[in-house]
């Protein structure tokens, strides 16, 4: 009797691991499916909802759909690199008494807005700045002090009451922790004091850091923008997509700009 109890034990005691390691390796599949599933809907929403991704100075982003890229100007050089002739930068604030330091993009987008009790269409502008080209012209102070540098033209260029301490949010992106990394840029929210073409506009201000790389993100939109452009929700995915090089550029050997490496 001894003998067939100290051999049923074990086989027993097999028996509930066996059955308990099967409905762990289930619920893991189960976890990872539905990991899956929310990767591919989150991919699918942004594919519904941004535009191609562009880049340029070592930053990547997908803006909302409805914007379309403002050229950057034409610049003519000679044989050693020196600039001979650059045509207007139209991708500059047409609105704002100063230009937009390290402005590497610009974007222009029709969109529908109340224009004093009347539906029309308006535009809405988002910008991207780097301190790329003061790492590449060797003034690490000016490209520490970037982001007090755009904040300076953005406030004096357009009227603005200098933002407190306290009108600073940081922003986080997405909103909820899922298979997209979550990231966070600080941004300031603010009306413009006077029109953006036929209107009082709302603006955007981020601002976001990977090492020595400092970037701003300015979105300028009617205050009156209807919902239907959905331009929050597709600007909470457009900054999910996001990223920039973390190494400065530097002069190697040959004279080139080293490569950078990514980061965030």
């Amino acid at each position: 009797m001894q003998q067939f109890t100290l051999i049923k034990f074990p086989l027993r005691l097999a028996l509930i691991c066996l059955v308990s390691s099967c409905g762990c390796g289930t619920n893991t599949y189960e976890k990872r499916l539905g990991e899956t599933r929310q990767l591919f809907a989150e991919i699918n929403e942004m594919e519904k909802n941004l535009g191609r991704e562009w880049s340029d100075k070592g930053v990547q982003i997908r803006v909302p759909l409805q914007f379309d890229p403002i050229p950057a100007p034409n610049v003519q050089t000679d044989e050693e690199g020196n600039i001979i002739s650059m045509d207007p930068d139209l991708r500059q604030p047409h609105y704002s008494n100063e230009p937009l330091p390290g402005l590497i993009g610009g974007w222009k987008a029709m969109v529908t807005a109340d224009v004093s009790g009347e539906t029309k269409e308006v535009p809405a502008y988002i910008y991207v700045l780097s301190n790329h080209f003061l790492w590449a012209a060797g003034d690490p102070g000016a490209a520490t002090a970037f982001h007090t540098t755009v904040l300076e033209a953005v406030v004096s260029g357009m009227g603005l009451p200098e933002p407190q301490l306290t009108d600073w949010e940081v922003h986080k992106f997405p909103s909820a922790t899922g298979m997209i990394q979550q990231k966070s840029s600080r941004v300031w929210t603010t009306k413009t004091s006077r029109p953006v073409d036929e209107t009082l506009g709302e603006l955007q201000l981020h601002l976001f850091e990977n090492g020595n790389m400092k970037v701003s993100l300015i979105v300028v939109y009617p205050d009156t923008i209807d919902p239907s452009e959905k331009l929050p929700q597709r600007l909470e995915l457009a900054l999910q997509t996001m990223r920039i090089d973390k190494q400065e550029p530097g002069i190697g050997k040959d004279g080139e700009s080293k490569p950078s490496t990514s980061g965030f």
